[in-house]
């Protein structure tokens, strides 16, 4: 469906770039607890594999911003 004209380009760039950087932000976190040995250690397993499935779950998303930017042209 084509959006020319309906959607403004500029705009729509920006926001995806905010949001991107925002869900950088919240991955590199999540990675830093799972790189912390005390935090795996000390957790309980389902704490543990509640926050990989979020990592995950980022960076799936994170991937599908990346290439709707990149489609934007930014």
């Amino acid at each position: 469906v084509p959006l020319a004209g309906i959607v403004d380009r500029d705009q729509e760039t920006e926001r995806v770039r905010h949001k991107l950087a925002k869900l950088v932000k919240q991955r590199d976190a999540l990675k830093s607890k799972l790189a912390n040995a005390k935090f795996v250690e000390r957790a309980a397993p389902t704490v543990v594999e509640e926050v990989r499935s979020q990592e995950q779950a980022v960076g799936e998303h994170q991937e599908k911003l990346e290439q709707i930017l990149q489609e934007l042209g930014g």
